[in-house]
């Protein structure tokens, strides 16, 4: 244990001394626990494709995204209230994408989704009123993934949040 600044060797980096006050090395240890936990269960919903996080993501708590099997997987571990969470945001042209959270105890939490289809009306007025809804929707998302850091985008993610009408 470092007891003062006599004790830090010589080519000691200051992050090195905020992470280690920061995450004592028994805090690090329940961390990287529940990081296993979240890895393990990610590994476990797309294990049909044979995708996980990769170890260094998993051992530093490191976002990042996985481009396989058709699939754009964006990830990034967190913590709420004390506890480590894992989001991601899944798209696959063959599917709906889904945005998730899993929590570290095992409970898993749907969060809001780029919508692929949405209902309409034969009433014209009605269907712009619910194309327009559906399409704020989708931005809202599309900014709240920005926000998180999911800023990789497929066509269909664009298209659906309007994205190419910014670009016009």
């Amino acid at each position: 244990m470092l007891q003062s600044r006599d004790d830090w060797p010589d080519n000691i980096i200051l992050e090195e001394v905020v992470d280690y006050i920061s995450h004592p090395p028994a805090r690090l240890e329940v961390m990287t626990q529940a990081r296993d936990r979240l890895a393990a269960a990610f590994a476990d919903r797309f294990s049909h494709w044979r995708i996980r996080i990769p170890r260094a993501n998993v051992a530093q708590g490191t976002s990042g995204s996985i481009t396989k099997q058709g699939w754009l997987i964006q990830y990034g571990f967190g913590l709420d209230a004390g506890a480590e969470y894992l989001d991601y945001y899944a798209a696959h042209r063959m599917t709906d994408d889904s945005h998730m959270r899993l929590h570290a105890d095992g409970r898993e939490e749907w969060l809001p989704a780029i919508n692929g289809m949405f209902l309409t009306s034969d009433d014209p007025t009605e269907a712009r009123r619910l194309a327009q809804a559906n399409q704020e929707h989708n931005r809202a998302v599309h900014e709240l993934l920005v926000a998180k850091g999911f800023d990789k985008m497929t066509i269909n993610m664009a298209l659906r949040a309007g994205l190419e009408e910014e670009s016009e």
